[in-house]
């Protein structure tokens, strides 16, 4: 094992190579610099080499290399853990859906958590924290592809907090002359929010990852066919709602799947991503048509799988995923603590309806499809789905592997992917969902879309919280899982549903507008008014948690000349806004379940007029009110769901 000290913590590396554990490394040099620190470890004929370079004071970058003399050799396991002291540290946060619970907020426990990592899913990176939510040690993998087992407790009879990361996982050996890998420590002062977006601009710079410039468009609000219509969406009840979706201010337009196949149930087609002749007897006219009201479309296609009553099955057969059916259970049999195992010794071998990558043939089959789709119908983009399931785990068909990882191999699609649709059209819109969102991924995403969730508009912030803390520079754009309520939902709950995408993300709703009340509609249309004239400001402006809470129910949007200010529980005692007083203008939207705000509004100085405005964003009063001591205090009564103005004046 080598042992590195870091900040208070220690930093602990193994290596399994040519299919034996190294016990021991001898350490032949060291050489200590004012900013790295070089050390030369030694051990059957292996040489690693180390260095330690400082970015700042309290994140360092951990460079590892490993070669035999320039021979080839296997590596079977690279692990690095790392171990921090139990002193104030409460929580574990990772940007990880962990199952079905959805949680990425753990309180430190002995039995701990586990998951794995790959192109396709999830990110190699993890911070412990203190109550308030501030970072005490984070740590994080530089290279995403490659399959990693992430997995950590709270201790291992001694008072430390543990997390170490593996890779490749069991059953993959990568065949090399030389394994290097980057992994990031930061102990940095700040909130989980910031520790994340520090680790994703970093990673984005050591790894050269280049961004597209986004469709003139893409921050427009997007309608979505499915909570509205499901599977039976179909080409009448789209142009029968079309000019409404139109007029209340969406300019993005996705059809969801139940667009494809020759049956009613499309998911049993996927694969043959060819309009259904019954719902949708001309495609092409249908995109003419809302195209003509000004508006970009996209169809929904799930690139990697191929269904049993597919058209495409019988020759794609040979290349579908075989994996045991008890799936990640036995690499986690215990489910977290390394220090516990167990394995299921008889795999029960299942068909996936999912491509195997490692074949070859993703990389040719995925990028004709999606492009084909693009030019053959005129899309403007495409929504983009189940990525996610292609899986993780070593395939166990017969079929030849041409490549020993999916993470190489799901590199050498997405790159094709992304080129083949560039070449037909340049900007064109693509949505992710959430279980795929990750930092390999974000040259490929026009959108990473919140987890379905089209009820709870809580839920649905704090996943786009999530997104926005490791998109840096707001690519790719936060957006809402389509929104959706009863059409004899309260006015106040609509209001906070429409503000609240509006206020976090690229707002985005999927019902059936015809359904509606007026009070509804006229929501709707003003909010998304609202977003337009200040789409700039709320998109790129600088998105910020005010507090450490699940669902980051209070947080500020800070532009160059405006602020947004969103509460959705009881309203903070002070709000610290960013920037030198005077800030000229601050939106205060009341999210919570009172109709009164008292708050202190820091810094500010001079005298503020308040507008206070309705639901539908009509003013109810204007007052005018000097701050104090370097504040503003403010006490006054806002309607629920309504919004308080302030404007600098002297």
């Amino acid at each position: 094992m080598i042992a590195v000290d870091f900040s208070g913590h220690q930093v602990e590396v193994e290596y399994t190579l040519n299919g034996a554990k190294v016990p021991e490394w001898r350490m032949v040099s060291e050489k200590k610099g004012k900013e790295a620190l070089q050390r030369e470890y030694q051990a059957g004929g292996f040489t690693v080499h180390l260095s330690v370079a400082e970015r700042s004071p309290d994140v360092h970058l951990l460079s590892l290399s490993v070669e035999k003399g320039g021979e080839e050799f296997d590596l079977d396991a690279f692990t690095v853990r790392l171990r921090s002291p139990l002193l104030d540290l409460h929580r574990v946060w990772m940007p990880q859906l962990l199952g079905e619970a959805q949680v990425e907020r753990l309180s430190l426990q002995m039995w701990g958590f586990g998951y794995l990592t790959a192109a396709n899913r999830c990110m190699p990176f993890v911070e412990f924290l203190n109550r308030e939510g501030r970072n005490k040690a984070s740590i994080g993998l530089v290279d995403q592809t490659t399959e990693t087992v992430v997995r950590g407790c709270g201790n291992d009879a001694e008072p430390r907090a543990v997390v170490e990361m593996t890779r490749p996982i069991e059953g993959v050996t990568i065949r090399t002359r030389k394994h290097a890998e980057q992994v990031y420590l930061s102990c940095a002062e700040g909130s989980w929010f910031d520790a994340m977006g520090d680790f994703a601009r970093t990673q984005a710079e050591l790894t050269g990852t280049r961004l597209h410039t986004l469709h003139p468009n893409a921050a427009d609000p997007l309608y979505c066919t499915w909570y509205a219509h499901g599977p039976m969406v179909n080409q009448e009840k789209i142009m029968a709602g079309l000019d409404l979706v139109r007029d209340l201010g969406f300019r993005n337009y996705v059809i969801d799947e139940g667009w494809f196949g020759s049956g009613p149930d499309a998911s049993e087609y996927r694969g043959d991503y060819a309009p259904n002749p019954v719902k949708f007897p001309d495609m092409r006219k249908l995109v003419d048509e809302v195209h003509k009201r000004g508006m970009n479309i996209m169809l929904w296609v799930s690139p990697f799988q191929i269904a049993k009553k597919s058209a495409r099955y019988p020759s794609m057969k040979g290349y579908l995923n075989k994996r045991d059916r008890m799936g990640e259970l036995s690499t986690f049999m215990s489910i977290m603590s390394p220090w516990v195992t167990g394995k299921i010794t008889e795999p029960d071998v299942e068909e996936r309806m999912e491509l195997c990558p490692r074949t070859g043939i993703t990389e040719i089959y995925v990028p004709e499809l999606v492009a084909g789709l693009i030019r053959d119908y005129n899309l403007d983009g495409l929504k983009i789905d189940f990525i996610d399931q292609v899986s993780v785990l070593p395939c166990l068909a017969d079929h030849k592997h041409v490549y020993a990882t999916v993470g190489e191999a799901m590199d050498r699609t997405m790159r094709a992917f992304d080129a083949a649709i560039r070449a037909v059209k340049k900007d064109a819109i693509i949505e992710f969902r959430l279980p795929y969102a990750n930092l390999y991924l974000r040259p490929y995403a026009t959108y990473y879309r919140a987890q379905d969730c089209p009820w709870d508009f809580d839920q649905n912030r704090r996943y786009c919280a999530w997104i926005k803390s490791f998109t840096p520079g707001s690519q790719p754009l936060a957006e809402a899982d389509y929104i959706s309520w009863r059409p004899d939902e309260s006015v106040q709950n609509v209001a906070k549903a429409v503000a609240s995408s509006v206020l976090y993300c690229v707002p985005a709703v999927g019902m059936d507008f015809r359904r509606l009340p007026d009070s509804h509609l006229r929501i709707v249309k003003r909010w998304l008014q609202f977003y337009q004239e200040h789409k700039e400001a709320i998109s790129q402006g600088r998105w910020q948690p005010l507090e450490f809470d699940p669902y980051t129910s209070s947080f500020a949007i800070s532009g160059a000349r405006e602020t947004f200010v969103g509460l959705f529980k009881d309203v903070l005692g002070t709000i610290t806004l960013e920037g030198a007083a005077p800030i000229p203008h601050v939106y205060l939207f009341n999210g919570t379940g009172s109709a009164y705000i008292h708050t202190r509004l820091a810094p500010a100085e001079g005298s503020y007029e308040l507008v206070v405005r309705d639901l539908y964003l009509e003013e109810i009063s204007r007052s005018i009110t000097k701050a104090t001591d370097g504040g503003l205090n403010v006490s006054l009564a806002v309607p629920e769901a309504g919004l308080l103005e302030l404007i600098h004046r002297a």
